[in-house]
């Protein structure tokens, strides 16, 4: 999953074309009056960026709090946490979509 950050910035046009698929690159700004953000990726600030960097791994998020149950089991084979994981995945998605409809 890509964090949220990311796709603001895709949303807001700050990314440019990038010369190849491993790298986001960030666009210069167009004129004095165009602000584009500064992003700093290992302690510099840099024009391109490795996509991993936005990368989220679902276990994490707030709003799933069973697979975060999920991730702490131990004993469970991974093909009983990988239904799991899908059937929730699953349910939040309708969820989302029936909220998301006017």
């Amino acid at each position: 999953m890509v964090s949220d950050q990311c796709q603001a910035m895709e949303r807001d046009g700050v990314f440019d074309d990038p010369d190849t698929y491993k790298e986001l690159k960030i666009r210069d700004p167009i004129d004095k009056h165009d602000i584009v953000p500064v992003v700093i990726a290992e302690n510099k600030e840099t024009k391109k960026i490795d996509p991993d960097f936005f990368v989220v791994d679902v276990r994490h998020l707030t709003k799933c709090s069973s697979l975060i149950r999920l991730s702490r089991l131990t004993t469970v084979n991974q093909s009983t946490i990988s239904s799991i994981i899908s059937s929730t995945l699953i349910s939040l998605l309708k969820t989302w979509k029936e909220e998301s409809k006017p």
